[in-house]
């Protein structure tokens, strides 16, 4: 059995004969990296060679060929639906737009509606002071203070839809800021 210093000698040999070879050497081109192979055999105690790390290499870049497909196969399907998201997306922001009011209309409804409220605050108060003139007369007390009270019943019922709308407009417009 030889020692690790006749391997190394061993070694030396052949990289003189190598290189006596020349460059354009067809053997010297073959043995590229197998004198190392063997130093580094000799350091580590074991048995790698040119033909085992190809091999190695080949299975790794097998594994990683298949990998790299299923990456690109998972990211054109991740793509796919980014583009099926991105187009619903779309959708659901045109269907928004047919619900959104113009400004135009949100100004003409805040008017509308604060022009209604003050009308309605002024006849329920109107009510309310026919209701208590008509319980300070004597006479048609009664018919006076039932239909006062009705007045002022329809009227509050007004007043609480017109607030309810106007609660609404501000609201959306708080909505439609953001």
């Amino acid at each position: 059995m030889t020692t690790k210093e006749q391997e190394r000698q061993a070694i030396q040999k052949v990289r003189k004969i190598v290189e006596g070879m020349g460059e354009n050497s067809y053997l010297a081109t073959a043995m590229e990296g197998v004198l190392e192979t063997a130093e580094q055999n000799i350091e580590d105690d074991a048995a790698y060679s040119l033909k085992g790390r190809a091999e190695v290499a080949e299975k790794q870049a097998s594994a990683l060929k298949r990998e790299n497909e299923e990456l690109r196969k998972a990211l054109k399907e991740q793509q796919e639906r980014a583009e099926r998201l991105e187009s619903r997306c779309n959708e659901a922001y045109s269907e928004l737009q047919r619900y959104t009011l113009p400004d135009w209309m949100q100004r003409e409804l805040d008017k509308m509606v604060q022009t209604g409220l003050e009308r309605v605050n002024r006849e329920i108060k109107e009510a309310a002071d026919g209701m208590a003139d008509a319980i300070g007369e004597q006479g048609n007390f009664a018919t006076q203070a039932a239909d006062h009270a009705k007045q002022y019943k329809e009227k509050r019922s007004e007043q609480s839809i017109l607030k309810r709308m106007q609660s609404f407009l501000m609201n959306y417009k708080r909505k439609e800021q953001k």
